[in-house]
């Protein structure tokens, strides 16, 4: 009896059924899909942060160390964050930043500090990915070289990169 309930349906929900299943599992694999590719994502992101850690214990036994603390460089990875979040880019925020930099261990240690943070997108000029954001806060992030370069544009990040240059910090973005 239960097989011939679906044949015997009109074919044009057999039609919207079928379509309906289609469209269900083409879903639940691209949500799959997402799940694999944010994990990766966030490992390579994580990855950047073991590596300024590293290289920060290094500088430290040649007595190169960090000018500022724990705590300022948390609250200088926020407001790089905040000025990535929603429409626009507080460019001179983030220049700020970097201008507060003193020597390689400091950027280093905004490395580490930044993390892996996650911002939200604009809704009025990217509502698709802002509506991914509403339906998932962890939809956008990564690492500090990948939020930069997600954000700003090749001229931005070359301004970022001629103010550690002026400060003689070897590092590029």
């Amino acid at each position: 009896m239960k097989q011939n309930y679906f044949e015997n349906l009109p074919s044009w929900s057999r039609g919207v059924i079928s379509i309906v299943g289609v469209g269900a599992v083409a879903f639940i694999g691209y949500q799959i899909y997402v799940s694999i590719k944010t994990k990766q994502d966030l490992a390579k992101s994580l990855e950047a942060q073991k590596l300024a850690d590293k290289e920060l214990a290094d500088l430290k036994k040649n007595g190169v160390v960090p000018t500022k603390s724990p705590a300022q460089f948390e609250v200088l990875s926020a407001k790089i964050n905040e000025a990535v979040n929603d429409c626009g880019t507080d460019e001179e925020a983030i220049y700020q930043v970097f201008n507060s930099l003193n020597n390689r261990a400091d950027l280093l240690s905004l490395i580490s500090a930044f993390g892996i943070r996650y911002y939200r997108p604009c809704a009025a000029t990217d509502p698709i990915s802002y509506t991914r954001y509403m339906f998932n806060n962890n939809s956008f992030g990564g690492d500090l070289s990948s939020l930069l370069s997600y954000d700003l544009d090749s001229s931005e990040i070359a301004k970022i990169n001629n103010i550690l240059k002026s400060k003689k910090i070897d590092f590029t973005f």
